[in-house]
C-alpha cells in the first residue's frame, strides 16, 4: 500500500549438496534425470498444495485473512523483507489505509485484532543431496514461474543444455522467454550446471541473468538493483565448493 518489500532465495552449493534459505515466492528446482524436483517452497497464499495450505493457516492464525490469494486481500506473499505495514507497529497503518481505499469498513478495521505479524521475515532453510542423475539447479524469481510452469521450465532449460549452451546462456534464454510471454513481474534467474561430464564436480558452469529489477548473482551474491549480477562467477575448473548464489525479487 505504497510501501515496498522484497523476497530472497540464496544457496550455498557444495559438490555433493546445496543448502538454501528462501523467503517469499522465489523457487529453486533441480533437474534430476529430466524430472523437476523442488528444492524450496514458495511462501504465498494462492494456488494448491500443502505448502499453500500451511502458509494460509499461519496467516489466519495471526488474526489476518486471505482474500483472492492475498494476505488481507493486498499482498501476494506471506513472507518478505520490508512491507512494514504488515508487521508490528505498521498494522494500524494497514487498517487505516484499507478504510481509506474502501477495502473494508471502519467498523471492520476497529474490530480486527492481530496476535502476531501476518507477514514474517523468517526464511525456510532446506537442503538437497545431489545424485548422479542431477543435471542442473535452476533458481528464479516468480517472474519466471508465473510465465512457465516448473516442469516446462526444466524441460526448456534441459533442451538448451543439450543444444550446447552453457549455464550463462541458459539463464539468459530463460529470462528472455519469460519476457516474451509478457510477464508483469521482475525476472531473475540463476543456473548451476551439475553434470559430472561437463559442468559438475570440479568443472562447474554457472550463469545468471535478470530483468525488470530482478536481481541475481553469485560469488559475493546479490543485486545492484537493476537486475544485473554483481557477483563473480567461478570460471571453468574453479570447482563449486562453497559456491554462493542469490536472488532478490523486489516488488
Amino acid at each position: 500500500m505504497g510501501l515496498s518489500g522484497s523476497t530472497a532465495l540464496v544457496a550455498l552449493v557444495h559438490p555433493d549438496k546445496a543448502v538454501f534459505a528462501s523467503l517469499g515466492d522465489c523457487l529453486a528446482v533441480v533437474c534430476r534425470g529430466g524430472v523437476a524436483v523442488k528444492a524450496t517452497q514458495q511462501h504465498r497464499v494462492y494456488g494448491i498444495g500443502p505448502d499453500v495450505v500451511e502458509e494460509v493457516a499461519r496467516v489466519e492464525s495471526t488474526g489476518a485473512w486471505v482474500v483472492d490469494g492475498r494476505v488481507c486481500g493486498v499482498l501476494a506473499v506471506s513472507r518478505a523483507f520490508g512491507d512494514p505495514e504488515f508487521k508490528g507497529e505498521g498494522l494500524p497503518t494497514l487498517m487505516a489505509e484499507g478504510v481509506r481505499k474502501r477495502y473494508w469498513s471502519a467498523e471492520f478495521a476497529a474490530a480486527a485484532k492481530f496476535s502476531s505479524d501476518p507477514v514474517i521475515v523468517e526464511p525456510d532453510v532446506t537442503e538437497i543431496r545431489f545424485t548422479p542423475k542431477d543435471e542442473f539447479l535452476l533458481m528464479a524469481t516468480d517472474g519466471l514461474w508465473d510465465a512457465m510452469p516448473v516442469n516446462d521450465a526444466v524441460t526448456y532449460a534441459r533442451k538448451q543444455f543439450r543444444a550446447g549452451k552453457d549455464a550463462q546462456q541458459v539463464a539468459e534464454a530463460m529470462t528472455s522467454i519469460a519476457l516474451k510471454r509478457y510477464t508483469a513481474d521482475n525476472v531473475g534467474v540463476v543456473v548451476v550446471d551439475l553434470r559430472r561430464d561437463g559442468g559438475g564436480g570440479s568443472n562447474s558452469s554457472n550463469g545468471s541473468h535478470g530483468s525488470n529489477g530482478g536481481g541475481s548473482g553469485t560469488g559475493g551474491g546479490g543485486s545492484n538493483g537493476n537486475g544485473k549480477s554483481n557477483g563473480t562467477w567461478p570460471k571453468k575448473g574453479a570447482g563449486r565448493a562453497g559456491l554462493f548464489g542469490g536472488l532478490f525479487g523486489g516488488r
